[in-house]
């Protein structure tokens, strides 16, 4: 026979788990208030209150590969506000490459202009504001790169083995080997899409493998150590080492030498 106290002690526990039971029943049926008042409804047709951004987006569009002297067009209008957002201001600023004298055209408008009037890179820079919510969007940037500015882009420098000279010219033996270290310097990624060693009148050797050139993508700030070694000796015309480099984004392809 169980005990008297032990028997009441039992009743009790059964009563609080009861009573426990019957309080997650009503907090998963929202309260169980009747006809839903009060209650989260599970009805598929009443939205969830989610967090919304009222910060706009702005969008100074791609990066562009232009010609010395052409005038560059920006367009802002892929610029979005925010869902409680309303009407968007616009600010262009720019920096300037070295020597140049270049002015933006309407900078407060949704399109702006200017002319690249030297070789080199122009990094634009783009702000816009919702007059509705009185928040302003990050700046954003896009970089505009005028002809011949391969130069304020990468960076070269190689080496390459004794020569012999005869009475007809100058020769590098059998079995030189040139070297050529290439540096992206610019805050693009690009690809190196060929190598080749050219000896002032044909090339000579060349690669379009791309584990000898890096893979797909030449970071920022990444080097790339290329080399290639004569199988026989060969007239010395003017030799040097050349990088085929192209951007991702454009069909701009820029070749990269290094004379010896």
């Amino acid at each position: 026979m169980m005990p008297l106290q032990w028997k009441k002690f039992i009743r009790q526990i059964l009563r609080c788990s009861a009573l426990v039971v019957s309080l997650l029943a009503l907090v998963a049926c929202g309260g169980g208030g009747g006809g839903g008042g009060g209650g989260s409804s599970s009805d598929p047709s009443v939205p969830a209150t989610d967090f919304v951004s009222i910060v706009p987006t702005a969008n100074p569009g791609p990066d562009q590969y232009v010609e010395t002297g052409q005038i560059v067009q920006l367009d802002a209008s892929s610029s979005t506000t925010s869902p409680v957002g309303g009407l968007l201001t616009y600010s262009w600023d720019m920096n300037l490459p070295a020597n140049s004298s270049a002015v933006l055209l309407t900078p407060e408008e949704v399109t702006s202009s200017f002319t690249a009037d030297v070789d080199g890179v122009y990094e634009i820079y783009l702000t816009v504001f919702d007059d509705a919510t009185g928040v302003a969007s990050d700046p954003v940037k896009t970089i505009i790169i005028s002809e011949n500015s391969y130069v304020s882009l990468f960076s070269i420098d190689g080496d390459g083995s004794a020569l012999y000279e005869s009475a007809d010219g100058v020769y590098y033996l059998t079995g030189s080997q040139f070297y050529a270290t290439i540096t992206n310097d610019s805050e693009l990624t690009f690809r190196i899409t060929r190598a080749e060693l050219y000896n002032g009148t044909e090339v000579i050797s060349f690669t379009e493998n791309q584990d000898f050139l890096g893979g797909s993508e030449f970071s920022p700030a990444e080097s790339l150590i290329g080399v290639f070694v004569l199988n026989k000796m060969i007239k010395n015309d003017g030799f040097e080492f050349r990088y085929y480099i192209s951007s991702p984004d454009t069909s701009e392809t820029f070749i990269v030498r290094y004379l010896y």
